[in-house]
């Protein structure tokens, strides 16, 4: 799968002019602030806020938080260090119609948390959320959906990257030109291992629902508590390091339940719903569990 010094006193005065400047165009709040009604001319404070995140990410300090004030879209953005996006309390998003709607680029130890946005590629853009390098990636409360490639593409660079996806609806990721959209799809693109939690979430209409691809490098899905159905493959592991565990979740009315190749696993922890497809398929391999749904 798939997969930029003539005269001194002329000289003299551009100088003054960058050490008067410096200070204002370096300043960093530790908390900024989005709105419809904003202006990215503005410093992105409650009282006067910017327009778009791609903004609002320049003017906030590392580890500080953007939030969103009202319903709008607030463009794409890219996220390179340690921050929190938050949109929870408004129908706040991101509307893209070609490359990612989000990317994570951060440091390998760097947290990122997204929350609460509505992330729409209009059946166009690539992908709603992509992670290329971070330390740990959570996003909860989030609806993405209209995207050809992944709703999340986790393929981070640094070992030991950890992705999160809680309490949020995937839906109609989709190509129009072959099987490649799916939900979330893991596929580490450096060292080490890349590890996903999906919890208490909703996958329905893509082409995949989970998706781990991994050759040399372990690509890791657990799935718990959550509903995959009406895709091509439910779950999808491909290749020797590619690993999917299940756990209370339901895998209904797809094409193939359960699809793995190429040495890669699927382990069921025994609770699963896996029914009405047109093959359910079976796990590798059965781990019994007292944990109820």
């Amino acid at each position: 799968m798939r997969s930029t010094p003539r005269l001194v006193v002329a000289g003299l005065a551009v100088l003054l002019g960058a050490a008067v400047l410096a200070p204002a165009a370096e300043a960093q709040s530790t908390r900024t602030f989005v709105a419809s009604y904003g202006d990215d001319a503005q410093p992105c404070s409650r009282t006067a806020p910017c327009r778009t995140f791609a903004t609002a990410f320049d003017r906030t300090a590392t580890n500080g938080e953007i939030d969103v004030i009202d319903t709008g879209s607030y463009g794409p953005i890219t996220i390179t260090r340690a921050m929190k996006l938050r949109g929870r309390g408004t129908i706040a998003g991101v509307i893209v119609n070609a490359g990612s709607a989000i990317t994570v680029n951060a440091g390998a130890s760097d947290r990122v948390a997204i929350s609460g946005l509505d992330i729409n590629g209009l059946t166009t853009a690539t992908n709603g959320i992509r992670v290329l390098q971070a330390g740990k990636v959570t996003v909860d409360d989030v609806q993405i959906f209209g995207f050809t490639y992944a709703g999340v593409d986790f393929e981070p660079a640094n070992a030991g990257a950890r992705l999160a996806v809680t309490h949020s609806i995937l839906y109609d990721n989709r190509s129009s030109t072959g099987a490649t959209g799916s939900a979330v799809v893991v596929q580490p693109a450096g060292v080490g291992t890349a590890r996903a939690t999906v919890s208490d979430t909703e996958m329905h209409h893509n082409d995949f629902g989970v998706a781990a691809s991994g050759t040399t490098q372990e690509a890791v899905i657990n799935v718990t508590r959550s509903t995959i159905s009406d895709s091509i493959a439910g779950v999808f592991s491909n290749g020797a390091s590619a690993l999917v565990r299940l756990s209370a979740t339901d895998v209904l009315d797809s094409q193939f339940g359960l699809f793995y190749g190429n040495g890669a696993q699927v382990v069921s922890s025994g609770n699963n719903n896996v029914n009405g497809n047109g093959t359910n398929g079976t796990p590798t391999s059965v781990t019994p569990t007292t944990r109820r749904r």
